[in-house]
């Protein structure tokens, strides 16, 4: 464990996903002295904000339905009410201008490196067995006090994980629509169905979302299916 004074610690942060956005931001509002976060990609903002970005244009305020069968209901309202007993912020809808607020907030006080300077290869320990930084793509190192691995099931390619995780993953599906069904249906919001309702024999669970600029519909299943051809061990 570091000795460092608490306040002066550096915090390194593996991983650009959801759980990484949320830690980077609540140590970005602490007595934290530094904090960077290491991955392949570039955060989505920031994506989005570049013209030649890989989400350039992606984001806008589609709005979103949620359905929730006899299954779900209690979960989603229970989820709200565990929020507010253990004193966070009641669950509220946000606005994408609201969304995209929250992650800025986030450039204020945390370093992004992304690229191959932040596609971490490798952990280091010392001779404690206590990991004290990485290694990435293009030999950058990086070293810090307190080191957080937010990679989801890709911490098996750093970490032998012994079996313990399993990667899985939507399936979707593409549906091209005619230039009258593009008009018709330009404006609908993500449409989301949270769990197979027993009442009902033919309902089934899944999102849809609004056409892309080609007339594209995307689809798919909530439900998960898992790749057994593993190619990393120990996942």
């Amino acid at each position: 464990m570091s000795t460092t004074p608490f306040k002066e610690r550096i915090v390194l942060i593996i991983g650009g996903g959801t759980f990484r956005t949320s830690i980077a931001y609540h140590l970005s509002q602490s007595v934290y002295v530094s904090v960077t976060v290491l991955d392949r990609w570039a955060p989505q903002l920031l994506e989005a904000k570049d013209p030649a970005g890989l989400f350039s244009g992606m984001f806008y305020n589609s709005g979103w339905i949620i359905g929730a069968g006899n299954a779900t209901l209690p979960f989603m309202e229970a989820s709200v009410k565990n929020s507010e007993l253990l004193g966070f912020n009641k669950g509220e809808f946000v606005s994408a201008e609201q969304n995209k607020k929250a992650i800025e907030a986030i450039g204020a006080g945390v370093k992004h490196i992304h690229g191959d300077s932040g596609y971490v290869k490798q952990l280091l320990f010392d001779a404690d067995s206590t990991c004290v930084g990485a290694v990435c793509s293009d030999g950058s190192v990086y070293f810090a006090d307190v080191i957080i691995l937010a990679t989801g099931a890709a911490a098996a390619g750093l970490l032998d994980m012994k079996g313990q995780l399993v990667a899985e993953g939507y399936t979707v599906g593409y549906v091209q629509l005619t230039p009258d069904e593009v008009e018709r249906y330009k404006n609908i919001p993500i449409v989301d169905h949270l769990d197979n309702d027993t009442d009902y024999k033919y309902c089934i669970y899944g999102i849809m979302f609004p056409p892309n600029e080609d007339g594209i519909i995307k689809f798919g299943t909530v439900r998960f299916c898992t790749n057994l051809n593993c190619s990393i061990p120990g996942v």
